[in-house]
């Protein structure tokens, strides 16, 4: 390493002069002159100081994002690893503005070295503001998982370079971009460490090594594809079984199995793949009643009260039941009773609230708009149940059947897996059955292992066969269908 440059020393290091302290006379309209003349020069001096550093980074061509060397222990990986990442050094992208524009890591705490404000913004963005879109749709709070995921990553280079090449992708995203070449820079360069300790057995099954194939595995769930997030997880258990499991990693490094749960479970929650670690729900030192299984259940190292109520897929499909069960409740009973008519009047409205982004196709074929596709069929499918059920308000018994036997033909073929789960589920909730049920539960979970494997094609195919549907079938006709034909412009 180069020896520091003293004229960059006295730019970043240079004391400030000191300032005398005064008390001022509010009263006295020479002390308020003085005041004045105080803040006045106190703002030239930092604005001369942003000034130079703003010239100093202005001059730079090249950043490094090399790791960082310990000043106390040198590791031989670490060294190789940082002739190699500070060889391929690259010019980034558009400057970022925050708070931390101009500045430096002081305490050389990052295990990459950040020398420039920009990177700096890139890290602070993450932490301030990053949140997934169930989160930041229900107002949750992510700080938890973010401060497992840098706490874990702070003792790895490569998971901290997929760290902020996410909140590169997120500011890509948040500004209308599909792709941030920031962010493929940094996810490439973390690629090139990986692989450089894929090259070395030594290296293959290091903790950080995990833990960076699990941060890739991560990165696809908010930015990629299912089957890619898979792949990752798979390559993460490969080398788990090297180092005698999920058990004894539980051991060694708590922190990081905490974190492959975690992933685990956000990937099961988007019907992306069974748990691989679904054990790690359940706390050993308690019991619970629970009906939910222990599948769709966060690890119990994980602040539950922080996730949004519906952040997996089956408690979101649960929901949707419980309020179904109300609208059946109501016309099957004719109750004109004030609360349920309430909660049944609000539940049609978010379902049209929800589902108004059927009006914009998706942009991308990536995980959350696999999503997105999944919890609209949900609430399609909604839609049409509330319409056909309004129907039999007159003759609940022989028009509930007829109801079943036109979805039958129309929908519940014998092409579609999940045909038999859903008439089944059906019959039960209009037979007067409660959502909150073994029975229910059972059909639900069915369903659930029929969802994972589909695509986001196969998933566009169903919600535009259940939007077609709902749009032109007599069985829904209704102020619903209108409202619809009439968004749509039909």
């Amino acid at each position: 390493m180069a020896p520091p440059n003293p004229a960059d020393l006295a730019l970043t290091l240079q004391p400030r002069t000191s300032l005398t302290f005064e008390f001022i006379d509010v009263e006295d309209k020479d002390a308020r002159r003085k005041a004045r003349s105080h803040v006045i020069r106190e703002a030239k001096q930092r604005q001369k100081l942003e000034t130079l550093r703003f010239q100093k980074n202005k001059e730079g061509t090249k950043r490094s994002l090399a790791p960082a060397v310990s000043r106390t222990k040198v590791l031989q990986p670490v060294l190789q690893e940082t002739s190699v990442v500070a060889a391929k050094a690259v010019n980034f992208l558009p400057s970022i503005s925050t708070v931390l524009e101009g500045l430096i890591d002081p305490f050389n705490q990052f295990p990459v070295k950040l020398t420039s404000g920009k990177d700096l913004g890139l890290v602070d963005h993450y932490y301030t503001t990053f949140r997934p879109k169930p989160f930041l749709l229900s107002d949750c709070d992510y700080t938890p998982v973010k401060k497992l995921m840098l706490q874990v990553s702070m003792q790895d280079a490569a998971s901290f370079l997929v760290i902020i090449s996410g909140a590169a992708n997120d500011i890509a995203m948040r500004s209308g971009r599909t792709q941030s070449q920031q962010s493929i820079e940094y996810k490439s360069q973390a690629m090139t460490l990986v692989n450089k300790r894929m090259a070395v057995s030594q290296s293959y099954f290091t903790d950080g090594t995990i833990n960076a194939c699990s941060m890739f595995a991560g990165t696809e769930l908010l930015f990629g594809t299912p089957e890619t997030f898979n792949t990752h997880m798979d390559g993460v258990m490969e080398m788990l079984k090297s180092r005698g499991g999920y058990d004894k990693l539980q051991q060694t490094n708590p922190l990081l199995a905490s974190l492959l749960a975690w992933h685990d479970f956000a990937g099961a929650a988007a019907l992306a793949c069974h748990r691989r670690f679904a054990f790690t729900s359940c706390d050993p030192h308690g019991t619970s009643s629970s009906l939910k299984p222990v599948e769709y259940t966060a690890p119990f190292n994980i602040p539950r009260d922080t996730l949004p109520p519906n952040y997996t897929l089956y408690d979101d499909l649960m929901i949707l039941l419980e309020n179904l069960e109300n609208a059946t409740t109501l016309i099957r009973a004719k109750s004109m009773d004030k609360s349920k008519l309430e909660q049944h009047t609000n539940f049609v409205a978010k379902l049209n609230s929800d589902l108004i982004r059927i009006l914009s196709p998706p942009t991308s074929k990536t995980t959350p708009f696999r999503r997105f596709l999944i919890e609209d069929s949900f609430r399609l499918a909604c839609l049409i149940y509330i319409s056909a059920i309004c129907r039999s308000y007159g003759d609940w018994e022989s028009q509930s059947n007829v109801a079943i036997e036109e979805l039958k033909g129309a929908l519940l073929n014998d092409c579609q897996s999940w045909s038999v789960a859903v008439e089944m589920l059906a019959r039960f909730l209009l037979g007067g059955g409660k959502a909150m049920s073994q029975r229910t539960v059972h059909y639900v979970e069915q369903l659930m292992k029929l969802f994972v494997p589909m695509d986001w094609c196969q998933w566009k195919s169903v919600r535009d066969m259940l939007l077609a549907h709902f749009l032109s079938a007599d069985m829904c006709a209704g102020p619903l269908q209108d409202l619809w034909r009439c968004r749509i412009d039909l």
